[in-house]
Order: structure tokens, then C-alpha cells, then sequence
């Protein structure tokens, strides 16, 4: 039989790794990081037309009515993310 010692592990511990965690798993923080879009988001704004499907525009309405974010910001925002993404 090994001796082993427990280890205890602090309330900090916990937190450090909720926090990790939560990181990992919530993607707004990456899409809507200021430093990683630079001034790509700035200037001039115009306006376009686009086909979507009902219920992906819908999610993204639904989305936009819970951010502090324009949908013209959100939607500047995700379609660099994906130009990056998939160049």
C-alpha cells in the first residue's frame, strides 16, 4: 500500500480553472476582441443585400437583440473572422 498525500485544492484553484474553461468555450470573446480585428472595423459603412436562410437569421437576430454590439458591427465582426478563418 503507497502513502499517498492528499492535495488540497483552494477555492483559487477552482476558480483558475472555471475561468480557463470558460475561455475556451466562449467564442464572443475571440470574435469580438478589439485587438484581434484592429481597425478593420472602421470607417465608412454601406449597405448591402444578402439571401440567408429564415432560421440562420432568426439565430442572428436573436443573438444581436442580447448583445451590447449593432448587427452591422456583429456581422462586420463575423464575416472578417471567417475571411481569416478560411484564407
Amino acid at each position: 500500500m503507497t502513502n499517498k498525500k492528499a492535495t488540497r485544492i483552494t477555492d483559487e484553484d477552482i476558480e483558475r480553472v472555471v475561468n480557463a474553461v470558460l475561455e475556451k468555450v466562449n467564442p464572443t470573446d475571440v470574435i469580438l476582441s478589439e485587438a484581434s480585428l484592429g481597425e478593420a472595423l472602421s470607417g465608412e459603412t454601406v449597405t448591402r443585400s444578402f439571401k440567408l436562410y429564415k432560421n440562420v437569421l432568426d439565430k442572428f437576430v436573436n443573438f444581436c437583440n442580447e448583445s451590447k454590439y449593432t448587427q452591422y458591427e456583429l456581422l462586420s465582426r463575423f464575416i472578417l473572422e471567417g475571411i481569416k478563418k478560411y484564407s
